[in-house]
């Protein structure tokens, strides 16, 4: 059987790029990057900084992300890792340390027992409020008035000898 290859980019320290890439197979970033992002398996390294807009297989990161993500499969957030924007993936896990700071949707739609209850955002049901009750006073009872403790004379506090 032949064997397949699988390519494999570096986007090493020191490089800062501006722009889109699109790539197949894995990439691992340790520079800056900035603008769009396609790509099959994202690795951002601890080094790694990326300010954009992806869409990837897979994003696993150990360096800071800002932007938007969309990981069809799964987005890994390491102990090192900052990810800060919008996120949307199918899985997600986020390690001990790491920090996500991010508004994230999943990719997957589970069906609930509730479902009639919960209009989709598209249907934007009309739900009118029940109409508020009028305060009505109620008569107070001869029991729930507040009565004064009865007054002791000196007389009966003293003591005779």
């Amino acid at each position: 059987m032949a064997k397949k290859e699988e390519s494999f980019s570096i986007l090493d320290k020191g490089l800062t790029f501006e722009g889109s890439i699109s790539c197949k197979g894995k990439v691992i970033i340790k520079g800056i990057v900035k603008g769009t992002f396609i790509g099959e398996t994202v690795v951002i390294g601890e080094e790694g900084a990326v300010y954009a807009e992806m869409k990837a297989g897979s994003v696993t990161i150990g360096g800071l992300f800002e932007g938007k993500i969309r990981a069809l499969e799964e987005l890994v957030v390491l102990s090192t890792g900052k990810c800060e924007g919008k996120v949307t993936c199918k899985d997600i896990m986020v390690e001990p340390g790491g920090i996500l700071n991010a508004k994230v949707s999943s990719l997957k739609i589970q069906k609930s027992a509730f479902k009639e209850d919960l209009p989709l955002p598209s249907e934007k049901k009309e739900v009118s409020s029940p109409p508020l009750l009028e305060k009505k006073e109620v008569p107070s009872s001869p029991s729930l008035e507040k009565k004064e403790p009865p007054r002791q004379s000196a007389k009966s506090n003293s003591k005779k000898k």
